[in-house]
């Protein structure tokens, strides 16, 4: 299987098919710079970095769904602790105000 047909793959099921207008054909590699969509540069990628034309079909895509799993694993632990910061301003901010009316009303 050819990594365009990967490509091909995932552009097919991305929104507006943006994945194809990051794939530089004549390098055969992603553009240089990203036309505007970072996550399907980012895709592009990460596609072309575990590339292997030497494995079967079935791991070439089971291998690029891998990369992606890991890289969506990733992104969760970012969003979780981004996530958990904010609430745990939140909650400090709230126990700050709480504190300063606790004090103004006393």
């Amino acid at each position: 299987m050819k990594l365009r047909e990967i490509l091909g793959i995932a552009d097919r099921n991305y929104p507006e098919g943006m994945i194809l207008a990051h794939w530089n054909a004549r390098a055969r590699r992603p553009h240089a710079r990203t036309r505007g969509d970072r996550l399907a540069h980012f895709i592009v990628s990460e596609l072309h970095s575990t590339y292997a034309p030497d494995l079967t079909d079935a791991v070439q895509l089971h291998e690029a769904a891998c990369a992606l799993k890991r890289a969506m694993e990733e992104l969760d632990a970012v969003r979780d602790a981004l996530e958990s910061a904010s609430f745990d301003k939140c909650l400090a901010d709230w126990c700050a105000r709480a504190d300063r009316e606790a004090k103004s009303s006393a």
